[in-house]
């Protein structure tokens, strides 16, 4: 989409819009990355429990 259209058309709906329709596609992109992140951080998590520290787990959990 051209952006030298002008953003000033848009409404602040439509931005939302745009916005929402980005990160659908962001989302959808990056689905396999991010199943990928969070399996690889499942599996961190299980070992790093086995070891007993779930605080450790639950600083890397607020960080994603």
């Amino acid at each position: 989409m051209d952006l030298d259209w002008g953003i000033s058309h848009f409404s602040r709906s439509g931005l939302k819009l745009l916005a929402r329709n980005r990160i659908k596609e962001a989302a959808a992109r990056g689905s396999v990355a991010a199943a990928r992140a969070s399996r690889v951080a499942g599996g961190w998590l299980r070992r790093r429990r086995r070891r007993g520290s779930a605080r450790a787990g639950l600083r890397l959990l607020s960080l994603l």
